[in-house]
């Protein structure tokens, strides 16, 4: 599939392709035909291709086909409205006063998610910092 057409009109195309291979005679398997139209979606629908695959109970073909037209028209009223999910996300991690990592979780977690102490990233003579930090990919790396 390509991202130039509707992904409904190119499964428009996929429905004809198989009822003329159904009319020869030939029989393909339902499950089949839903992973093959699964694996087709364009690239721009990696996310949404990913979520169908992982997902445990099988769908039949009449159901996928309704899935990609809710997901097509959702697509294109966020393109008229503007409205793109992204969303910043940061891990905050704190020192507590007596030098362990609080990172919100169990006792410990923070060392077993392999987290550096503050210190151990501080070059040596430089000052730390008084209030723990989180630094985002996208904002600027210097502090207010």
């Amino acid at each position: 599939m390509v991202d130039s057409k509707t992904v409904i009109s190119q499964v428009q195309e996929f429905q004809l392709i198989l009822h003329d291979i159904h009319a020869e005679g030939m029989v393909l398997g339902e499950s089949f035909q839903v992973t093959a139209l699964i694996e087709k979606l364009p690239p721009t629908w990696k996310d949404f291709k990913n979520y169908l695959k992982h997902k445990r109970k099988e769908m039949k073909l009449e159901d996928l086909i309704v899935r990609l037209r809710i997901e097509e028209d959702n697509r294109q009223s966020e393109k008229k409205t503007g409205n793109y999910h992204q969303e910043a996300k940061a891990n905050v991690v704190e020192q507590g006063t007596d030098g362990e990592l609080d990172d919100g979780g169990d006792e410990g977690q923070g060392r077993r998610a392999g987290i550096v102490p503050q210190d151990a990233m501080v070059q040596e003579g430089a000052q730390q910092p008084a209030t723990p930090q989180c630094i985002l990919p996208s904002l600027s790396s210097t502090p207010p």
